[in-house]
């Protein structure tokens, strides 16, 4: 869904990640993981969440606001399993 795939590498450049769709642990020097992608679908679901606002003033982008908070939060242990986001 990213496209990013920043779980699947093994090695990359030291500051490659300076994106906004980067998880902060990997901006700051860590290791690319799942969390990592997490973090990132966060950050489309909040582009969508502004999107749907703009579009239709929709309250359900409320429960996407909360999703995109638990995909983003700081630390990768806290972030939601790919399995737990599609429910």
């Amino acid at each position: 869904v990213t496209g990013y795939g920043f779980g699947a590498l093994k090695q990359r450049a030291p500051g490659a990640a300076a994106s906004e769709w980067v998880a902060p642990e990997l901006r700051d020097g860590g290791l690319p993981t799942l969390a990592g992608d997490i973090y990132a679908l966060g950050e489309l679901i909040a582009t969508l969440c502004a999107l749907s606002e703009a579009a239709h003033n929709n309250s359900g982008a409320q429960q996407f606001d909360r999703l995109r908070q638990e995909c983003q939060r700081r630390n990768p242990a806290e972030r939601p399993l790919a399995s737990d986001v599609v429910r």
